[in-house]
Order: C-alpha cells, then structure tokens, then sequence
C-alpha cells in the first residue's frame, strides 16, 4: 500500500499550496454543513423537550430514530458509492462520466427511497404495544414521508460535497436549519409529536431538490467500473445496516418495548448530547473521505497513510478533552439545557459520552478503511457489534432500563475500537499513533478532574463557566508539559489552513511546544516537518 519513492517525490511536487489550501477550504464548508444538521438536531431536541415533556419528547425520539433506520436500509449502499466513485472520476479528468454515475444510480436509489417506507414501517409499527401504536396515526403517517424526503435530501448533499461544491452544500444546509428552526415550534404548537416531524420533513425539502436536475439525465456506469461499484455498493449497504445496530439509536428500540416513551426520551437527551461532543470535531474531518478517495484514484498513496495519522492525532486532541469534560460536567450541564424533568439521564449521558469519543476518534481511520475498500472488514466486524447489540437489548434493557442501555453500548464500542485499531496495525501494517493517543488520554482526564471539583465547588451557569475554563486550562497545560502534540501536526495544520490567522498559529504553538516561530504566509517553521 506505501507508495514508492519515485511516486512520494511526483506526489509532493503535484500537489502544492493551491491543493492544501482547497482541501483546507473544502473541510472547512463541509464543517460547515455538519454543523447546521448538528445544531439543528440539538436545538430542535431542546424545543421538543421544553414543548412536549418527556413522553411526547420519546414519542417523538423514537419516530425519527425510524426515519433514520428506514433511510439505512432504502439506501442499498449508494450514496456512499456515489461519495466514493465520483471524486476518483473526476480526479481521473472524467466528469462527464460521473454526472452519468450519479444519474445511473439514482433511480434505483429513488424507486428505493419511495417503496421503503411503505414496506417498512406499518411493519415496525404493528410490532408496537398498543398504547404507542395508537396514540396518533398522524404521526406514522408523517413518519412514512419523512423517510422519503430524509433519504433524498442526503443523495443530494452527497452528490454536491462528491462534485466538491462544498459551498453549495453550505449554503443548502443553513437554509434547511433555519427552515427547522422557525418550523418546529409551530408544527409542536399547532399539531404536536406530528408538527415535529413534519417541520424535520420540511426542512429536508431543501436538500432533496438537488436530485431534480438529474431526473431527465442519461445514466450510464463504465463497464469497467460497473463490478466495483456494484461490489461496493452491495458491502457498504449490508453493512451500514449491521453498523446501524451498533453506532445509530438501536438501544431506542428496546426501550420503546420494554420501558416505554420516558425512558426513550432519557436515553435520546444523553445520546443528543454525545452527538453534540463529538461533532464539532468531527465537522474537521467532513472532507476527509473525498480526499482520500481522490488520492486513491491519484495513486498517492504515501500521502493518504501520512494525513491518517496526523489527522488521527489532532482529532484525538479536540475530542478527548471535549468528552471526557463534558461527562465530567453532565450533573449541571443536562438540568440547565433539558429541564430538571431530565435529571434522571445524567448517569447514562455520561457513559454514552465517554463512549462517544472513542468512536469519534477514530474517524479518520474509519474514513481510511472506506477509501481502500476495505468493506469486508467493516461488515464482519459491524455484524459482531449488531449480534452483541441485539442480546444486550434483550437482556440488559428490561432488567436495568437506560442505564443498561448505556453500558451496553459502551463496551461495544471499546470493543470494535480496539478490534479497529489491531486491524489497521496488524493486518494493514499502517502505525497509529497511540502512545500519541495515550498522552493525549491523560492530559484529557486531568482536564475533565478539574472540571467535576470546579461543579462541585461552584453551583448553577456560573460553576458551568467556571468548570469549562480550569478544564480548558489545565488541559492545554498538561499537553504542553507532556509533549503530546508533535510540531509536525501543528506544521501541517499550516500547510492545509493557510488562511487561519497568525494569532491562532502561535497559540497552537505554544501548545504544541514549537521551537522554531511561525511566519505568516508560505515560510513554516521547521519546513520539512510541515510536509506530508
């Protein structure tokens, strides 16, 4: 898989300030999006909680957990086939070919999208007790539609960050939060747990328009690429369903049957905040799968293993701290958002934050094994993860309830970190950075320990504001002292974000224990360093 010397040497010169700074900027506009779909979940859970108390809140939860799971399984794997072959044909100088890729592959993915629905949930709504299946046939009905604009809006948002029009993409995503925003609190007003979910519906509209333009398009596969595409569409779709068991709101379905509406809407708050955590991070890291699948259809293979470990690094950076300080201050944080009618959920949000971050930080390699197409991988070890979901549902749920819900969860996601991480050393012979990872744990820890005794000294927002910036503090002191950001990261941070200000280079400098200044402009310190 490494790239030779000869092809490390024409990879460099190929790719130059004007690439890093694209890639940089690309990144940034998919942040961007993830961060209006991010905030728009968060904010709309928060209204829902605020308008409808826990019951209704669970109700609720549980609909658009199934909107979700309808969506995986209408899929059949496309749109991360589409994310994965088009920048490789576009990367190859063949856009004409691509446009025909995506024409081909969205009328199966349409007809999918449409028939999906109607099969699927009168199915999973019947298995409901009684009392949920015949609260409000509205909402089901609603439910059913939302599955179809939901599955359309994410194939059209694909197809605009694949093409990168990343801007686009943006602007489309803010517009939908804002349509979110001012909907959801008339939709609950008016037509309650059936307002909410159609105001989701709504605001997905705006996304879902990107695939017209392609409904009179031509399409067309290249016989050369039909059985890669098939064969990786065909893994990736079985798979994010297995996956779907592990990573998405499973645990929703157990509680739904065995403890009803109240805790559903417990265990959702504290998997909201989870998700919240993690995404800002993450949202760095949205352009990451169309560069590597680029690189790959460039044969720049060097370079793909270099930025997974950087990248691995720096996401690590950002979210152990944020995790690990957010379960810390969960006893205050949860009340003063939810309402004190949500205090229940504090224990449980604190295990599926820890839990959280492992899955976050391992994105990058996640991303890596998607770009190699390594999806046997993926699948096998998803249906281990899904086996183990499914009998921790069955029997940890009804006997210990969210919080059964919340360890289970918990340790199956250790066990495919570290299942993930022995795969990618062992199998692949590509180095992740742990004992990198390792310090960074331990700087984490000591940040998220001052911020518990920080809420538990001080009370109310201001023990909140207080906590967050001793963690801060005491975070960015000890990986000064522990040394466990390399000046590399920081270099190549230089490299991919040129625009960033000068001032936010040299506080990162100071973190990361640089040696040599930083200069604005096209002038790194220590150069070679800064090159991947």
């Amino acid at each position: 898989m490494s790239a030779s010397v000869s092809e490390e040497g024409t990879t460099q010169s190929r790719e130059g300030p004007e690439m890093r700074s694209s890639f940089g900027t690309n990144s940034v506009y998919a942040g961007i999006t993830g961060l209006c779909l991010t905030l728009g979940n968060f904010v709309s859970s928060i209204i829902i909680a605020r308008l409808l108390g826990v019951e209704d809140t669970g109700l609720v939860a549980y609909a658009i957990w199934l909107i979700s799971a309808v969506v995986i399984v209408a899929d059949l794997g496309i749109t991360i086939t589409v994310a994965r072959y088009v920048p490789e044909l576009r990367g190859a100088g063949d856009e004409n070919e691509s446009d025909r890729l995506v024409a081909a592959l969205l009328r199966p993915f349409a007809v999918s999208a449409i028939l999906g629905p109607i099969l699927i949930i009168p199915a999973v709504v019947f298995c409901l007790p009684g009392s949920v299946r015949g609260s409000s046939n509205l909402v089901w009905i609603v439910t059913a539609f939302g599955c179809c604009i939901q599955s359309l809006a994410a194939f059209g948002l694909v197809y605009l960050q694949a093409t990168s029009q990343f801007r686009r993409a943006a602007r489309r995503a803010l517009t939908s939060f804002f349509i979110l925003l001012v909907g959801l609190p008339i939709g609950v007003l008016i037509l309650g747990p059936a307002g909410a979910i159609a105001a989701y519906l709504t605001s997905n509209t705006v996304c879902a328009a990107i695939c017209f333009r392609f409904w009179g398009s031509k399409g067309r596969i290249l016989p050369s690429l039909r059985p890669r595409v098939v064969t990786y569409a065909r893994y990736n779709w079985v798979t994010a369903i297995v996956v779907a068991f592990v990573y998405s709101r499973l645990e929703l379905l157990f509680l739904q049957q065995y403890q009803g509406s109240g805790a559903t809407a417990l265990f959702s708050v504290g998997l909201t905040l989870a998700s919240l955590a993690t995404q800002g991070p993450l949202l760095l890291t949205r352009g990451v799968f169309f560069y590597f699948a680029e690189r790959v259809g460039a044969g720049d293979h060097s370079r793909v293993q270099q930025t997974m470990q950087t990248g691995t690094r720096l996401l690590a950076f950002l979210i152990f701290p944020t995790c690990l300080g957010t379960a810390a201050i969960m006893p205050s944080l949860l009340p003063t958002i939810y309402g004190k009618a949500f205090g229940q959920a504090v224990p449980a949000a604190s295990v599926l934050v820890c839990a959280a971050g492992l899955v976050a930080s391992q994105a990058i390699v996640s991303n890596l094994l998607l770009a190699y197409e390594r999806n046997a991988f993926i699948l096998w070890s998803g249906i281990g993860g899904a086996i183990a979901a499914t009998i921790f549902g069955m029997t940890l749920v009804p006997t210990f309830g969210v919080m059964g819900a919340a360890f289970g969860r918990g340790a199956i996601q250790l066990s495919l970190w570290c299942i993930g991480v022995f795969y990618v050393v062992r199998i692949l012979r590509i180095p992740v950075p742990l004992g990198d990872l390792g310090r960074l744990l331990i700087a984490a820890l000591l940040c998220a320990a001052a911020a518990r005794w920080c809420i538990m000294t001080f009370t109310g927002t201001t023990g909140l504001l207080i906590a967050i910036a001793t963690g801060g503090i005491i975070y960015v002191a000890a990986v000064r002292i522990i040394g466990a950001l390399p000046e590399k990261d920081l270099n190549y941070l230089r490299a991919a974000l040129p625009g960033v200000p000068a001032s936010l280079h040299n506080a990162i400098a100071l973190i990361a224990k640089t040696r040599a200044p930083l200069r604005y402009g096209n002038v790194y310190a220590s150069r070679d360093e800064g090159k991947l």
